[in-house]
């Protein structure tokens, strides 16, 4: 057999077939996989996104469309749908889809609203639209206002989750699940969120300045630096130099080593602290952490490791 030879211009060649694959032929967003998640996933969709933004802005553009049409616009427990809210999961043709035991479209994230906020500050930086930002806008204070009064609903400007229905996924964040897999006990705040809010809270004041909201912008910039320290001071472990996974009811941080703290990286949460930095890169590095294909999401260390788990 002829021996194929592996390029950089086949890799971007083949890239580019599947994300036109996956594209939603009617609605354009990317599709979370195939063929079993033929779906709109609000977090997933919005990774993508920001992913793609210099390869084609329109995903963003569309992407952004939908979500605000989809955004929440009333409290109900059974489809975790709250106002301002961001859609978790969405299809366009229910029955075509997998069997779900909640109802679509289904609201269970407490990620999905903070980085809609931040793909919008992305989308906007890249078109530099106006117009768009002014129609958008009224989404964008909604979902903030989601942030404060549903996602940080025990005050402390931390955003954290519990399912409202019992049959809904018992973890929200990106290791979202219906199993209690993580071990911990909600209400919960995963530190990754928290950067994701914060960038939130920074592309959202960067918006009111340029639509003369002064004041509004002076309160997301100080709720921000809030959260920043709050984030520093609870999620950081001084002994394992290493951020928590998550806080739990008991707000005693889970030690565990993951790569969720690496989120914080793109966020801006962590800027001025080259420590913390330095040393969460180095963690992410180390022979636990780090494989030929990647960076695990659980560190082989962890009592609890186990490969052939969900």
């Amino acid at each position: 057999m002829p021996k194929t030879i592996v390029t950089t211009e086949n890799v971007i060649s083949k890239l580019g077939q599947d994300i036109e694959t996956l594209r939603d032929p009617r609605y354009g967003y990317i599709r979370a996989g195939l063929p079993r998640f033929a779906a709109f996933f609000g977090r997933d969709s919005c990774i993508v996104s920001w992913q793609l933004i210099d390869h084609d802005p329109s995903i963003a553009h569309r992407t952004i469309e939908l979500l605000a049409q989809l955004q929440g616009k009333k409290v109900d427990n059974i489809s975790e749908e709250e106002p301002g809210k961001i859609v978790h999961e969405w299809h366009p043709n229910p029955s075509e889809y997998k069997s779900s035991p909640w109802p679509l479209p289904y609201y269970g994230s407490v990620d999905s609203t903070p980085l809609f906020i931040y793909l919008c500050g992305l989308y906007y930086e890249k078109s530099v639209d106006t117009e768009w930002l002014v129609k958008y806008w009224p989404h964008i204070e909604s979902a903030l206002e989601w942030c404060q009064n549903f996602g940080d609903f025990d005050g402390d400007t931390l955003l954290e989750y519990e399912r409202k229905n019992p049959a809904g996924l018992m973890h929200q964040g990106w290791k979202d699940s219906r199993m209690d897999h993580l071990g911990l006990k909600p209400p919960i705040e995963l530190v990754e969120v928290q950067g994701y809010y914060y960038a939130a809270l920074r592309e959202a004041a960067e918006f009111a300045l340029m639509l003369k909201d002064e004041t509004l912008a002076k309160r997301l910039a100080s709720r921000s630096e809030k959260l920043k320290a709050i984030c520093l001071k609870e999620f950081w472990i001084s002994d394992k130099n290493f951020f928590a996974i998550a806080l739990s009811e008991s707000k005693f941080p889970n030690e565990r080593i993951s790569s969720n703290p690496g989120h914080l990286l793109f966020s801006g949460i962590l800027d001025g602290e080259d420590d913390k930095i330095e040393a969460v890169v180095k963690r992410l590095f180390q022979d636990d952490m780090w494989t030929p294909y990647g960076i695990r999401t659980h560190a082989e260390s962890n009592p609890d490791f186990n490969p052939m788990s969900y």
